[in-house]
């Protein structure tokens, strides 16, 4: 498939769209270059936003699934925050 168009070929895969999902050593064996995965982050992000948020309604808490959510030092150093910070400082402002 991907081998016999001219120039690099690209797949696009999108879950539960119209193409079926294939593993990047298939997609590759069947000659595409560069594989995809556009909405991946979004659609789990999406997930986890209606499954925190569901519960928050429902319950009117978060206790008792904070093992489903980022500690803030977790989502700091994610951000990498302590290397931002110590760069602002070291550019003369005060940090953020």
């Amino acid at each position: 498939m991907g081998r016999r168009a001219p120039g690099p070929t690209v797949a696009n895969m999108i879950e539960r769209g119209r193409t079926p999902l294939r593993s990047r050593d298939d997609l590759a064996a069947l000659g595409f270059q560069l594989i995809l995965y556009p909405l991946t982050g979004l659609f789990a992000a999406a997930s986890a936003l209606e499954t925190a948020y569901g519960q928050l309604r429902a319950a009117g808490t978060t206790a008792g699934h904070e093992d489903r959510l980022f500690a803030f030092e977790q989502f700091n150093a994610l951000l990498g925050a302590d290397e931002k910070q110590a760069l602002a400082e070291h550019l003369g402002g005060d940090g953020i």
